[in-house]
Order: C-alpha cells, then sequence, then structure tokens
C-alpha cells in the first residue's frame, strides 16, 4: 500500500450531500445494508467464497467475521 493510499484513507471523508437530498431525493442507507449488499454481489460474481458456519459480529468500526 503506497503512502498516498493511506492517507487517501486516514483524511477526513466526510462529505455534505444536503444539496443532492433536497434537490434531487437522494439519501444514504447504513452501512451495514451496504456491505451486505457488497459481500452477497462478490460472492454472486465468484469474487469470493461463500463459506457457512461463521459468526458474524458487527462493531462501531465495520464488520468483522470470527
Amino acid at each position: 500500500m503506497t503512502n498516498f493510499a493511506v492517507y487517501n484513507l486516514a483524511r477526513n471523508n466526510q462529505f455534505d450531500y444536503s444539496k443532492a437530498e433536497r434537490e434531487l431525493g437522494y439519501h444514504t442507507r447504513p452501512y451495514e445494508e451496504t456491505l451486505k449488499d457488497e459481500a452477497q454481489c462478490l460472492v454472486k460474481e465468484g469474487y469470493i467464497a461463500h463459506t457457512k458456519n461463521r459468526k458474524k459480529a458487527v462493531t462501531g468500526h465495520g464488520v468483522q467475521t470470527a
């Protein structure tokens, strides 16, 4: 991972979408829902293998699998 990649991951990535919300009706959705959909898509497309019998724990910092 490059220094620039680390910089981009660490910097403040909060954006104001109030104009898009007001003028276009744009709404965000929960991270948990987005991550679940992304994981399902990656399994469906064959990028990752689906494994059964894995417990998952959701923390304030993201999704972890145990």
